[in-house]
């Protein structure tokens, strides 16, 4: 069934979204960086994550029931 496709393709998308917010993490808790610097890798990242759950939200009301 194609809906599998839909599981596998956000997969994809998290995993490799997790691996720039790790990255990102990883910038953001360097030694030496100003408080202003951190706040703003912060807010980035919060940005991304709230885009991401936007659009898997977005994919589940447009693809109504998903069947397991």
């Amino acid at each position: 069934h194609f809906q599998y496709y839909w599981y596998a393709i956000i997969f994809l998308v998290f995993d490799i979204a997790f691996m720039f917010l790790a990255f990102g993490g990883v910038i953001a808790i360097q030694d030496g960086m100003l408080d202003e610097e951190v706040i703003g890798a912060l807010a980035t990242l919060t940005a991304f994550i709230v885009l991401m759950g936007l659009g898997v939200w977005h994919v589940f009301r447009k693809r109504g029931r998903i069947y397991i």
